[in-house]
Parts: structure tokens; C-alpha cells; sequence
């Protein structure tokens, strides 16, 4: 298996959960794979032997759906002042809001060690590269760790 460490260059002095919600201070860290088979499970419990980080393992797409909600928040909440059908009262601070909601929510799905400094899941079915960006939109300075399976002759 092959592992990538992209970074967002992005100006995060402070921990990615910190810049999302100042009361937190752990960094995010996804493992993402390209399907099953690639290694991912081994790459979890490797990184999970390193002091203070926590991986969860597969979670049926979570990354897909935080990403689709913070997705239609930021549509509907730019809707609302074009579209009588979409009204409502949009939200000035809404990325921020939801930004540390979904975190805080990431949170208690995962339920980490107390002593917990670097936080994240492995998943297996990213849907798309919309979902991959949409999800690094979210958790801007989030880490992601690509890991696929190189296709050697037998």
C-alpha cells in the first residue's frame, strides 16, 4: 500500500480543532483508502500506536454525509435570500457554526481516550473527489492520508 500526507495550505497556527471551535485543541486526521483490500485496517492500528492518536475505523461513509450536510447547509443558507420557497432566515456565521457543530458531533460519534491530541476515522468509501474537497472545506486544516493498493503482476 501507498500512503500520501496532503496538507491544505492553509494559515492554521493552532490545532485544526481549535480554528474551527477555539475550545478544542486535538488535530484531524483522515485515512482515506481507494476500496477495500489497500491495507487501511494495518495503516489504523499503526497509527493508533503513536502517542495521543486515535482513528476510528470504518463508519459506513461518515466522511460522505458530514460532507453532504455541510454541503447543503452553506447551498440553503445562500438560497434562502434568492428563492421565496427556500426562505428563512439565513445565518451570517453559519460556516463557523456548523463547522464546530459537526466537529463536536465527530466527537461523541468516535468517543476518544481522554489523552486523545490527534483525532480521526478511516474510510474506505469516499464517494467521489467532490466529497473528498467538500470534506477538507469542512475540516480545512484537517490531514488526510491517501492510501491505495499499487496493482503488481503476480
Amino acid at each position: 500500500a501507498h500512503q500520501r500526507l496532503l496538507q491544505e495550505k492553509l494559515p492554521c497556527q493552532q490545532s485544526c480543532a481549535s480554528y474551527i471551535c477555539p475550545h478544542l485543541t486535538i488535530q484531524l486526521l483522515f485515512v482515506v483508502s481507494a476500496g477495500g483490500r489497500t491495507g487501511s485496517t494495518s495503516l489504523m492500528w499503526l497509527l493508533n500506536n503513536l502517542p495521543g492518536v486515535h482513528i476510528a475505523g470504518e463508519n459506513k461513509g461518515l466522511g460522505n454525509h458530514l460532507a453532504a450536510i455541510f454541503d447543503s447547509v452553506m447551498y440553503t443558507n445562500g438560497m434562502s435570500k434568492v428563492f421565496y420557497s427556500w426562505l428563512k432566515r439565513p445565518l451570517p456565521d453559519i460556516k463557523a457554526t456548523i463547522r464546530c457543530d459537526l466537529l463536536q458531533f465527530l466527537l461523541h460519534f468516535i468517543n476518544p481516550p481522554v489523552n486523545t491530541s490527534v483525532l480521526g476515522f478511516k474510510t474506505i468509501r469516499m464517494n467521489s473527489y467532490s466529497s473528498l474537497s467538500l470534506l477538507s472545506h469542512l475540516f480545512p486544516c484537517a490531514r488526510f492520508v491517501l492510501n491505495t493498493r499499487a496493482n503488481s503482476p503476480a
